[in-house]
């Protein structure tokens, strides 16, 4: 079931339109990550979603019923939405945040009954922070911070749940934490989960679908559908950066003005040694005879060792810095900085 659908959308503001033909859709059941660049427009688009900003034209449907028709109260019974700040109020305790995500139900005072508090630990239990109901918000680290706001989220018992950056705050095990928390929830909970964020890689790792917000239009599939169709580099343009297909992020092109080199093995230690090099200049060549530069990279007992050959000459290191650190100073098309 469509949980949210556009048609020919156009968001921004009285004198200046944002993005315009937007066509979309979420089900259940599916985990969609936004991107796009500062101030493309993501955060408007979250924006008019979740009715706190008006559409300037088109429509939006939260199951089968236009977005505009619903009351303050009966849209917080559909959509859930957790803002890119994390919580400000820290004289609360976990618990107590997470119960607010109870205010569509409670009544003026927010005076939670018996089924209220039973949602609110389940919410607590789902999101895996049991240990902490009872903790103040300033003793929680970032990471714990925003799994309580998710579990505010769950607690408002909504079908559709809207995230604006939620991985922004966080290191990269607490990111992979967070996104395997929202993936579980669409999974076991058949919740509709969208999220915005600039981690392509782990949007690429966890998401069904992937919104690609650009200057003139949102690009929706699969995300190893646009990575085939070069829908990434429209992210990128104008810039320096590419998308690698083979390797799945972006890459800083590099003017190639050094010497050629032919690498003899095909292994992962390999692949870094080419990494190292492309990054300075040089250039990965398929034809030994037609390499400057000649590596083989040998792996041992706790060791790996690299030879590089050059008219007959090799040298030997035991650091990918220390070989690069070579070349560079010994190939004449090359300075080093």
């Amino acid at each position: 079931m469509k949980c949210i659908r556009t048609n020919n959308l156009r968001i921004g503001y009285t004198d200046q339109i944002i993005a315009s033909d937007i066509n979309l859709s979420l089900k259940q059941g599916q985990l969609v990550a936004l991107i796009g660049r500062n101030g493309i427009g993501k955060s408007t688009l979250i924006n008019t979603i979740t009715g706190k900003l008006p559409y300037i034209s088109g429509s939006i449907m939260i199951h089968n019923k236009n977005l505009s028709s619903f009351s303050n109260n009966q849209l917080a019974k559909q959509v859930a939405f957790v803002p890119s700040r994390l919580p400000i109020a820290s004289n609360i305790t976990l618990f107590e945040l997470v119960a607010m995500g109870r205010y569509p139900y409670t009544n003026w005072i927010g005076k939670l009954k018996r089924n209220d508090k039973f949602i609110v630990n389940q919410a607590i239990k789902q999101t895996g922070l049991e240990s902490y109901a009872e903790k103040m918000i300033y003793q929680l680290s970032d990471g714990t911070k925003q799994k309580a706001m998710i579990a505010k989220a769950l607690a408002q018992e909504t079908p559709l749940i809207i995230l604006d950056e939620p991985l922004s705050h966080l290191d990269i095990v607490n990111k992979y934490e967070v996104a395997d928390l929202l993936l579980e929830l669409v999974e076991e909970k058949d919740k509709a989960i969208m999220y915005s964020t600039h981690d392509l890689q782990l949007a690429i790792d966890t998401a069904h679908l992937t919104w690609i917000l650009t200057d003139n239009e949102l690009i929706e599939g699969a995300p190893e559908d646009l990575v085939l169709q070069g829908a990434f580099d429209k992210i990128t343009k104008g810039s320096d950066l590419q998308f690698s297909v083979s390797e799945g992020n972006f890459t800083k092109i590099v003017k190639a003005d050094g010497s050629s080199f032919f690498i003899q093995n095909d292994t992962k230690e390999a692949s870094w040694v080419t990494r190292a090099l492309k990054k300075n200049g040089f250039i990965s060549v398929d034809n030994k005879n037609e390499a400057s530069y000649v590596i083989q990279v040998i792996k041992g007992m706790g060791t790996i060792e690299y030879y590089v050959e050059k008219g007959g000459e090799q040298n030997h290191f035991f650091r990918i810095e220390d070989l690069v650190l070579f070349l560079i100073n010994t190939d004449k098309n090359k300075k080093y900085e």
